[in-house]
Formats: C-alpha cells, structure tokens, sequence
C-alpha cells in the first residue's frame, strides 16, 4: 500500500491513518505533512518519503507524525524545512536520513526502537552538502545496531 503524491505545486498531508508508505516527489513549492499515522507491515522501508522538494521561499514542515515500522527519507537539493514533533518507531533501516541542501530545521523528535542494519541505514543520518542543519532537543533511545548518529 502507498499513497503517492507527484508534480504538483504543494502537498498538504494532515489527520490521516496510512497503513503504507507516503510518498511526495517532485514538489515545487512546499509540503505540509502533519499529525499523520503511518504504519508499515515490513521494516525495512520508508514509512514517509520525500524526494526533490524544489527551491521556496515558503517553509515545509513534516511534524508531529507518528511513525511505527519505516524511517522517515528527506532529500532535497535546496529546501527550507522543519521536521519537528515526529514519533519514530520500530524501523530495521534506522529512524531518518535527511539531507542535502537549503535549510533543515530538526527539533523534538523522539526516535526510539529503531536498528541499524549497515551504515547506509544509520539510526540519524544527515548530509549538508550545501546547506545549514539545525539539530536540537532530540530524543534518541533504545536503538541499536551499527551507526547510531551519522553528518555527512
């Protein structure tokens, strides 16, 4: 199961129970994902994806979702966002990978439950290649396996 959102000028994804993964991709102005359930049967996938969020003067916000069996996959090349009040549980393939450029704001999450399986997959993964990363009054615990915290 997946709810699958492309080429459209906004994405606004709020009060929603989703048993699959969501996906946005290919976003050109914001995104607006809130106080969702989302919950996968397997593991080891995205629970929320968002690939290629275009350049905006707006700020994106993926807060106060509650995640159970899927990480949380941000990447972008010039962004302004804010993940912030999200749940993440119980994933195989770490809790969240966001990365790339423009600006992540980062701030009470509580990440829990969650494992490593390689390095590609770390518990928190961050890459800045070309922007500012705000990481802050985050909760990471009970995890385990083979990276923990990555910043690329």
């Amino acid at each position: 199961n997946q709810v699958y959102l492309s080429d459209l000028s906004e994405a606004i994804v709020d009060h929603n129970t989703i048993h699959g993964k969501l996906a946005l991709d290919y976003i050109d102005d914001y995104i607006f994902v809130t106080e969702n359930y989302i919950s996968l049967t397997d593991t080891n996938q995205e629970a929320i994806e968002v690939s290629y969020l275009q350049a905006s003067s707006r700020q994106s916000y993926i807060s106060r979702n509650s995640i159970r069996n899927g990480r949380l996959y941000f990447w972008s090349n010039s962004a302004n966002i804010a993940i912030e009040g999200n749940v993440i549980q119980r994933s195989n393939r770490g809790g969240m990978y966001l990365g790339r450029g423009g600006s992540l704001y980062v701030k009470n999450n509580i990440i829990s439950g969650c494992t490593s399986t390689s390095p590609s997959y770390p518990i928190v993964g961050l890459r800045a290649d070309q922007g500012l990363i705000h990481f802050g009054n985050n909760t990471i615990t009970g995890n385990q396996g083979y990276n923990i915290f990555s910043v690329r």
